[in-house]
């Protein structure tokens, strides 16, 4: 599991961002939390995604969009350091990069659910 993150829990990270203690002292470490947050929900789904546990890719997306959406509220009030920019900079890079490797273990996925919807929907059809 991911830090701060319970492996069959994703909620216990993501019902708040500022749940856990920051791991340094700083100016605005609430902000910083919830990035950081969301790079262990992102790394969690990663993982779900190679194990092809979809449910819980689905789980931890969600977590993902609770956490972006607390993120959005606390930044239109909470500043951040220079440090805490470059901080986020790097969790920012580390978050995509888990979505474009999920991206990939997902499309065969995907395409294997479209084939089967499409056989069903022809099935209906006739």
């Amino acid at each position: 599991a991911g830090p701060g993150l319970a492996r069959n829990s994703p909620r216990s990270q993501w019902q708040g961002c500022g749940n856990r203690p920051p791991r340094l002292t700083k100016v605005n470490p609430k902000l910083m939390d919830c990035y950081r947050a969301i790079e262990a929900a992102s790394q969690q789904m990663l993982e779900a995604a190679q194990m092809a546990d979809w449910n819980e890719v689905v789980r931890y997306e969600g977590a993902c969009g609770v956490l972006i959406e607390q993120l959005r509220q606390r930044a239109l009030t909470e500043t951040m350091t220079a440090a805490e920019r470059t901080d986020k900079t790097r969790i920012m890079q580390q978050i995509l990069r888990n979505d474009a490797q999920v991206r990939l273990l997902i499309e065969p996925w995907v395409g294997e659910l479209d084939k089967l919807l499409g056989a069903r929907m022809a099935k209906e059809m006739h």
